[in-house]
């Protein structure tokens, strides 16, 4: 996750924005459990675990799923 990024927590997941205030994403719960992990600690496996897990969705599909959502996040400048 990039450190200059601020976060505020809304009803249906996290709006993000960069600090200049160009650029402001709302994540929706879902990509908002992966972001929140993004933090070099969590392997993309770990983050597929908790969110199939909290979802009740079968591990092999979330882990598409995240891996999708975190090029995503790369492609948007969220991570690094």
């Amino acid at each position: 996750r990039r450190r200059d990024l601020r976060m505020e927590a809304v009803e249906d997941g996290v709006v993000v924005q960069t600090a200049d205030g160009r650029s402001v994403h709302l994540l929706n719960r879902a990509a908002a459990f992966i972001w929140e992990r993004c933090d070099g600690a969590h392997t993309l496996e770990v983050i597929a675990g908790g969110l199939a897990d909290q979802t009740g969705e079968a591990l092999g599909r979330v882990r598409q799923d995240v891996a999708a959502a975190v090029a995503d996040l790369r492609q948007k400048g969220l991570v690094e």
